[in-house]
């Protein structure tokens, strides 16, 4: 006896067919969604018994590459720079710094020159790339730049905690500058997390009776809760229930939030905001948001956004072929501040 086996109709094998991508979406975005719950849950968990964990988390102090213990801080012209490295003894912990001094041949022959104390964002070191690209060009404009890493940064003892933490270290590399440079202009310049921790070093400096000549803000935020809610690793996490409010909770008790909005508010000297449009990791609207902040100070703020199309992202201003005039414009505000210059109008570069 034989058998026979039934075919499905030609269109229900059709329809199944166009239904599998369909399928395979569905089951893709699930698994999606899970992992992200589960990863907020995992990390609510880990933030609620251990607060002190958002501090990894912010700071990213041991995220380097190459790791940072196979890199020799004391060989400069590795990583393409001229200049000295020393160390600082302060709060208990030692800090790694770099002296470059300005080349000897530079594009811009004022004399005079500033010097730039660079505070650097969260993750590698002093002698990241994109870093040392912008002190080489601070040299040839004439620059004396001085170069730091925070405790548990680089080459530098310590942990990080609080915000306190990166403040008193910023300080202690401003004092060591000031007896170095008693008659040079002291400009500071922030970049990323940097710039939080730039508005309240300048504010404690302000405080001590001492002085600061200009402030750059390169790609800021507004506050590191606003920052927090808008980078793109951690933007997912904020769906999940509780997550945002836990991760709130940590940062207060470690004292971490390096609110730029209400630091500005309290600084009496010139401001540059620096931010690219296409920024994806400080979006470009919490630059805005700050720069709007800012100027309802008493006090000068200049405002210079970098195109979409020029694709320099949160790293890459220092490229710019524009960035030697509107820092020297800058400088020049930051020297006629005594004649109480109006703030002015936003620039587009």
């Amino acid at each position: 006896m034989s058998t026979s086996e039934r075919t499905p109709p030609k269109s229900s094998r059709t329809s199944s067919i166009l239904m599998q991508p369909f399928g395979l979406f569905i089951r893709s975005t699930s698994c999606a969604v899970s992992t992200v719950f589960l990863i907020g849950f995992a990390l609510q968990l880990i933030l609620s018994y251990l607060p002190w964990s958002v501090c990894y988390m912010m700071y990213l102090n041991h995220a380097s590459w190459p790791p940072k213990y196979l890199l020799d801080f004391s060989n400069l012209s590795f990583y393409d720079v001229e200049g000295s490295n020393f160390y600082i003894e302060a709060n208990n912990v030692t800090l790694g710094v770099w002296l470059l001094h300005p080349e000897n041949h530079t594009t811009n022959p004022r004399p005079n020159m500033p010097v730039v104390l660079y505070v650097h964002g969260n993750a590698g070191s002093r002698a990241t790339l994109c870093r040392t690209r912008l002190y080489t060009n601070l040299q040839r404009l004439g620059f004396t730049v001085v170069a730091f890493d925070y405790r548990g940064y680089g080459d530098s003892s310590g942990t990080p905690w609080g915000e306190q933490d990166l403040v008193n270290d910023g300080f202690a590399v401003y004092e060591w500058t000031r007896k170095e440079y008693p008659n040079k202009e002291i400009f500071i310049w922030g970049h990323s997390l940097g710039t939080g921790v730039s508005t309240h070093l300048t504010q404690f400096i302000e405080r001590q009776g001492l002085k600061v000549d200009g402030l750059i803000l390169d790609s800021p935020f507004s506050d590191l809760e606003d920052a927090m809610r808008s980078h793109p690793l951690l933007f997912p996490l904020h769906f999940v229930p509780g997550f945002t409010e836990t991760v709130a909770k940590a940062m207060k008790i470690m004292e971490v939030n390096l609110n730029n909005s209400a630091a500005v508010l309290t600084l009496r000297l010139p401001i540059l905001i620096l931010h690219a449009e296409d920024d994806n990791v400080v979006p470009f609207h919490l630059g805005q948001k700050l720069y709007n902040i800012a100027q309802t100070r008493d006090a000068p703020v200049s405002f210079v956004t970098f195109r979409r199309e020029l694709g320099y992202g949160h790293k890459g201003i220092y490229q710019d072929p524009d960035l030697p005039r509107i820092v020297n414009d800058f400088f020049d505000v930051c020297r006629r501040h005594g004649g109480r210059v109006p703030n002015a109008p936003p620039l587009e570069a």
